[in-house]
C-alpha cells in the first residue's frame, strides 16, 4: 500500500565548501487515500490482517529506514519520520497528520490488537522491535509494553532496563510515559536501579561551562517526572531537593515526556496612549513625544511599544484627517523622515475617498525626501488610492497620482532584490518597483474605463511610463516586467500595438533573467484567446528553451505547461501539427504527465457537448496517436494520468474506454479510479464499458489500495439489468483479486 522514491538534493556544508549529496524518502500517496483505506478497509478486519500488516509495516520501515542511512540521512537514533512523531498514542502534539502518521497508527494498531488476542505472538514481536536499529519499531516497542497483560510491573521494568534502558533519545516520550505508570509498583531495588540508570546520563563529548548545568537539568527532570509516579518515594524526592540545592531556578518543563514540541500564544502590543488620547491635543504637540518612545523587547512588560502606538496613530488619523495631516508636517518640518510614525498614517491615508482628502495626501506623498525612507510604503498607499476607480480622472487626480509615481520610481535604487521568493513574480508584489508597476496598471484602467468612447490606445503618458519600465535594466525594471507580463491579458485589450512592439519582445530577450521574469510574472496571468496568435512563436521558443528557462518539479515550470495545455485545449485549432510535437520534444515524462493531469482538470469542468467539442477536434486522435507512439511511446505514469480523464467524461466514456484497454502499462499514483468511477455514477450509465474497464484493469497489478470499493462496484454491477456474460467477467475479476 506504500510507494516511495528518493529524492536526491545538493548541499551546502559551512564546514566544507564542496558539494555533497543528501537524500530523502518522498511519500507518494496522500494521507487522505491511506487513511480512508486504513479506517474504512483495513482496521474493521483486524481479526484477519493485524500480524500480516504488521509484518509488512515493520518490513516497510526498516528497508525506508535503511536507505535513508546509506545516504548518511538517518541513524540509530534519528531519522526524520520518527522525529515528525510526537508520540505513539494519539496526542495534541500530532493534530496535524500526515501520510507517515496512517502508517505508524495502523502498526500501532495491529500490535495493540495482538497483544490481546495473541499475547504470546506480541510478546515475540516486542522482542525483535525493541532490538531494531529504527527508531519508530523501538518506540513501538516501548509503547506496547503499557498495554501487556502478560508482564507484572516487576518484569516490565526489568524488560526495559534490560533492552533498552531509559537513554534512547527517540524513545524518550515513550520511556517516560511507561516509567510514571509503573514506578510506583518497582520494588525498592528496582527503584535504586532506576535511579543510578537515570544518574548515568551524560553529555562526554559536550564543552562548554554550560555542560554540568544540563546534565543535572536531565537528571531533574526524570526524578521530578518519577516523583509524578509515586510523591511519598523518598529516593526521589531526595535527588530532588540535591539538584535544587545547586540549582534553585530549575522548574519542571511543560511536556517534559517530549523531545521537542509547539505551542502557539500572542503578544499584546500596548500603546501608552490610546485615540481619545491623542486626539486631546495637537498633533505638533505630540510630534516629538511619539518620535522618541523606545521600543521594548516583544515580551517585555512596558508602559507601551511602537506597534501599538503605530495601532493607535492610524485609527487617530482616520477619526481625524486633519489631525493626521498636522502630523506629517510636523514630522517634515523636523525633518523625521526615518520615523515608523509615517506608516501608519499612510495606511489611514489610503482609505481616503473625497477629493479634497485626496489631493492633500498626495501631496505630502510627493515630498522626494519620503521616498528614501518608505518607498513600499508610499508606492502601497497610491496603489490603495487608484484601486476601485476611487480617484476620479476629471479631478485630475490621477494625474497628480501618476505624478508622485514617477518620482518615487526615479529615486529607486537600482541593487538587485535582497530575495528572491521562488520565482520573480513572487518576488515582484513583494518589491517597491513591483507595486509601483502595479499602479501604473490600475491607474491605466482607471483611466481607460472612464473614458467615453473608450480610446484605441492608451495615452502618451502611460506608454511612456511603461517604456520606461521595459527599458529599465536594473532590478526594478525586471520585477516592474514581471508584473506587466502578468498582466498581458489586459494590456492586450487595452492598446495590442503597443503590447506587440514593447512587450512581447521582452519573452525573447537575450538576457535569460529578464526572460525568466518576464514569463514567471506572465504565468500568474490569465489566458485569453488572442495569446493563441499573438504569441505562437514565443511559446515555440520557450518550449525549445524548456530546460534553460524553467527547472524541472518547480512551479515556473509546471506553470508553463498549464498555460501551454489551456491553448491548445480551447485556442489552437490543430495542436497535433506542431505544439504538440514541438512541446513533446523539449519535455521529459514529468511534463508530460502534468500535460494529461491538465487535460483532466480542464475536461472535468467541461459540459458534455463541450467535451464532445474538443474530442473530435484533436483529443480523441491525440489518444490514438499515443497509442502508436507518437510522437512518444506512452509511459506508465502518464498512462495513468490519462485513465483519471475517463470519470470526468460524459458520454465520450464508452469510447475512452476502448482507447484506454489499449495502453500497454498504466501506473496511478494518486486518487482511486475506482472511487472516482463509484461516485460519478458512470457505472450506472455505462455497465458494460465499465466492465470492460475493470477487466483491464485486473491484469494491470495495480495496489491493492487502488481496488478500495471495487467489491460494491462489482455487486452493483452484477445485480443491474445487463448480458449474462458480463456477469461472467465480473466474478472472473471479482475472484482474481480476492475480492
Amino acid at each position: 500500500a506504500v510507494k516511495t522514491s528518493i529524492k536526491k538534493r545538493l548541499t551546502i556544508s559551512q564546514n566544507d565548501p564542496g558539494p555533497s549529496t543528501t537524500a530523502e524518502i518522498v511519500q507518494i500517496h496522500g494521507h487522505y487515500e491511506l487513511n480512508e483505506l486504513w479506517e474504512k478497509g483495513l482496521k474493521p478486519n483486524l481479526n484477519d490482517v493485524a500480524e500480516p500488516l504488521l509484518e509488512q509495516l515493520v518490513g516497510s520501515f526498516t528497508s525506508r529506514h535503511h536507505t535513508l542511512c546509506a545516504w548518511q540521512a538517518a541513524g540509530r537514533d534519528w531519522d526524520l519520520e520518527s522525529y515528525g512523531r510526537s508520540a505513539i498514542e494519539p496526542h495534541e502534539q500530532d493534530a496535524y497528520p500526515q501520510s507517515m502518521d496512517v502508517l505508524i497508527d495502523a502498526a500501532r494498531d495491529s500490535l495493540e490488537h495482538l497483544l490481546t488476542t495473541q499475547p504470546e505472538i506480541s510478546a515475540s514481536w516486542c522482542d525483535q522491535l525493541i532490538r531494531s536499529d529504527v527508531p519508530i519499531l523501538r518506540r513501538l516497542a516501548v509503547h506496547a509494553l503499557t498495554l501487556r497483560s502478560d508482564l507484572p510491573p516487576s518484569a516490565k521494568i526489568d524488560w526495559v532496563m534490560d533492552k533498552i534502558g531509559l537513554h534512547d533519545l527517540p524513545a524518550h516520550h515513550e520511556l517516560f510515559r511507561v516509567m510514571r505508570a509503573i514506578y510506583a509498583d518497582a520494588s525498592p531495588e528496582q527503584r535504586q536501579t532506576i535511579i543510578e540508570e537515570v544518574s548515568k546520563f551524560d553529555l562526554p563529548e559536550c564543552d562548554g561551562e554550560d555542560t554540568a548545568e544540563v546534565i543535572a537539568y536531565q537528571h531533574f527532570t526524570w526524578f521530578t517526572w518519577l516523583r509524578g509516579s509515586d510523591p511519598n518515594c523518598g529516593l526521589v524526592q531526595k535527588r530532588v531537593e540535591d539538584i535544587l540545592e545547586q540549582y534553585p531556578d530549575f522548574k519542571p518543563r511543560t511536556w517534559a515526556d517530549l523531545n521537542h514540541y509547539s505551542s502557539s500564544g500572542s503578544v499584546e502590543h500596548r500603546s501608552p496612549w490610546n485615540v481619545d488620547q491623542l486626539l486631546s491635543k495637537p498633533a505638533k504637540e505630540w510630534a516629538e513625544e511619539l518620535v522618541a518612545l523606545p521600543n521594548p523587547d516583544w515580551f517585555t512588560k512596558g508602559t507601551g511599544d511602537r506597534v501599538g502606538l503605530a495601532r493607535e496613530v492610524e485609527d487617530a488619523t482616520t477619526r481625524d484627517f486633519e489631525w493626521g495631516i498636522e502630523l506629517a508636517d510636523t514630522l517634515a518640518q523636523s525633518e523625521s523622515w526615518d520615523t515608523d510614525l509615517w506608516g501608519p498614517l499612510m495606511k489611514a491615508w489610503a482609505r481616503q475617498e473625497g477629493t479634497d482628502q485626496q489631493g492633500e495626501v498626495l501631496k505630502r506623498l510627493l515630498q522626494s525626501e519620503l521616498h528614501r525612507s518608505h518607498a513600499r510604503t508610499v508606492a502601497e498607499t497610491l496603489e490603495a488610492l487608484v484601486k476601485d476607480q476611487k480617484i476620479d480622472y476629471a479631478s485630475g487626480l490621477l494625474s497628480q497620482a501618476n505624478q508622485v509615481a514617477t518620482t518615487v520610481w526615479d529615486n529607486l535604487e537600482g541593487n538587485e532584490p535582497e530575495t528572491r521568493f521562488g520565482d520573480w513574480y513572487s518576488t515582484a508584489i513583494n518589491h517597491s518597483a513591483g507595486i509601483l508597476t502595479q499602479f501604473w496598471l490600475l491607474s491605466i484602467s482607471s483611466w481607460y474605463n472612464q473614458q467615453d468612447p473608450r480610446p484605441p490606445k492608451i495615452s502618451e503618458e502611460y506608454s511612456e511610463f511603461l517604456q520606461k519600465i521595459v527599458r529599465d535594466k536594473s532590478a526594478a525594471g525586471r520585477v516592474g516586467r514581471s508584473v506587466i507580463a502578468k498582466e498581458l491579458a489586459f494590456v492586450l485589450a487595452v492598446d495590442q500595438e503597443w503590447a506587440v512592439e514593447y512587450l512581447i519582445p521582452l519573452f525573447e530577450s537575450d538576457s535569460k533573467d529578464d526572460r525568466q521574469a518576464v514569463w514567471e510574472g506572465f504565468l500568474y496571468g490569465r489566458i485569453s484567446p488572442v495569446m493563441a496568435e499573438t504569441l505562437e512563436n514565443t511559446f515555440f521558443r520557450a518550449m525549445s528553451e524548456m530546460k534553460e528557462l524553467f527547472e524541472p518539479e518547480t512551479s515556473p515550470r509546471d506553470s508553463f505547461v498549464q498555460a501551454l495545455t489551456t491553448l491548445v485545449a480551447y485556442f489552437v485549432d490543430e495542436p497535433l501539427d506542431s505544439w504538440i510535437p514541438t512541446f513533446f520534444g523539449n519535455g521529459g515524462v514529468e511534463d508530460r504527465c502534468k500535460f494529461a493531469w491538465n487535460i483532466c482538470n480542464i475536461v472535468r469542468h467541461l459540459e458534455d457537448d463541450r467535451q464532445r467539442d474538443l474530442w473530435d477536434r484533436w483529443l480523441h486522435k491525440y489518444w490514438e496517436n499515443r497509442l502508436q507512439g507518437t510522437p512518444t511511446p506512452l509511459e506508465p505514469s502518464e498512462s495513468g494520468e490519462m485513465l483519471c480523464w475517463l470519470p470526468c467524461l460524459h458520454s465520450l466514456f464508452p469510447e475512452a474506454v476502448n482507447l484506454a484497454i489499449q495502453m500497454p502499462a498504466v501506473e496511478l499514483k494518486l486518487g482511486s479510479i475506482i472511487h472516482s468511477l463509484s461516485s460519478a455514477g458512470t457505472w450506472e450509465h455505462y455497465p458494460e464499458a465499465t466492465t470492460k474497464l475493470l477487466i483491464y484493469l485486473a491484469d494491470q497489478n495495480l495496489p491493492a489500495w487502488q481496488w478500495y470499493g471495487a467489491s460494491e462496484l462489482i455487486e452493483n454491477l452484477i445485480k443491474g439489468d445487463h448480458p449474462e456474460h458480463l456477469e461472467e467477467k465480473l466474478k472472473e475479476v471479482s475472484a482474481k483479486l480476492g475480492l
